[in-house]
Formats: C-alpha cells, structure tokens, sequence
C-alpha cells in the first residue's frame, strides 16, 4: 500500500511541477509576443512571422496534455526563448542602426551573419554557440544607441570621466541635445541645455 501511495504522490508531483513549467513558458510566449510585435518595418516582416511560427508551435507543445515534464523538455524550452530574445535584440540592433545610419566594419559584419546563421540553424543555442552570439550584441550594443537619449553607453562613459560627473541625471533638450545634470538629480535648478 505505501507503495501505491509513493507513486501516486509522485505522479501528483510531477504534474504540479509540469503545470507550473506550462505556465511559466505561458507567461513568456505573451511577453515574447507582444516584444516581437514591436519589431516593425517591411524588412522585418518575415523574421517576425517566423518568430510567430516558431511560438505558436511553442505554444501547441506547451499546451499539450502532459503528466510530466522532463528536464530535458524544460531545458530545451529555455534555450529556444534565449535564442528568441536574442535574435529580436540582434534585429533591433540591427534596425537602430538602419536609423541612425550607423555602418558596421567587415568584422562585425561577419559575426552579424554568423549569428544569423545561428538563428536558422538546428544546434541548441548554448556554449561556443551561445557566447559567439551575446559577443556580437555586446559589439553592437558599445557602437549603436541603446538609450533614448540616442547614445550609446560607451560615449556616456566617456562624457561623465570628461566631466568627472560622480552621479547624474541624463536629459534631452527640445532640440535633441544631449546634457547631464550633476548632483542635484533633478533639473529644477534652472538647469538648461548648454548647446542652447
């Protein structure tokens, strides 16, 4: 008898524990969804539409009948919503920069297309395969704004060393002028833009 009542209570865990894992990769299809439909322009319109496809099958897997969910469905699950989130950061990188008509040198070029190609590929997005892919966003990230304020982190650090700003608060004038306020951390001081 407590034998049948270990296995049951087993069974009973393991189907928690897959509703919880079911919901949880709910919870990320819509937050990954509604990223993904900020992604606009013709030029992106198919990358979106297979992003939808590969959710949509997502989430018929998440949503199948199940007693259980190994580790290995759950890891899985989770190396393809890293490779989601990374290809959408590469493609709004990459749509940043059409904006701002920044230009990419020959070797950012190629990791942009190796990245690419991982995104189309078959291997698990993880390891070597995984790492190529953040170095690329983080070659990107230091040359294309990132911010509101159109600058990239890299040219804020170096505008807060030449002014020895200890803390700060960044705005933007009318004009689209890009200052800092010092310690105050507020612009109710009379503070204005000194390009204006």
């Amino acid at each position: 008898m407590r034998r049948m009542e270990k296995a049951y209570d087993e069974q009973a865990e393991n189907a928690l524990a897959a509703l919880l894992n079911q919901s949880r990769f709910l919870s990320k299809i819509y937050k990954h969804k509604s990223n993904w439909a900020n992604l606009k322009g013709l030029p992106y319109r198919g990358d979106r539409e297979k992003a939808f496809l590969l959710m949509g099958r997502m989430l018929d897997w998440i949503m199948s009948e199940r007693s259980l969910m190994t580790a290995q469905e759950t890891e899985d699950a989770e190396l393809e919503f890293d490779r989601l989130r990374a290809q959408l950061k590469l493609l709004m990188f990459q749509m940043r920069a059409n904006e701002k008509r920044v230009q990419f040198d020959n070797a950012l070029k190629a990791k942009i297309r190796d990245a690419e190609k991982t995104f189309n590929g078959t291997s698990k997005f993880k390891g070597d395969v995984k790492a190529n892919v953040e170095d690329c966003l983080r070659a990107l990230q230091n040359i294309i704004p990132t911010t509101e304020l159109g600058i990239s982190e890299e040219e804020k650090i170096m505008i807060v060393k030449a002014m020895e700003l200890q803390k700060g608060h960044w705005l933007k004038c009318p004009k689209g002028h890009v200052y800092a306020i010092g310690d105050c951390r507020s612009n109710t001081m009379g503070s204005r833009c000194p390009e204006c």
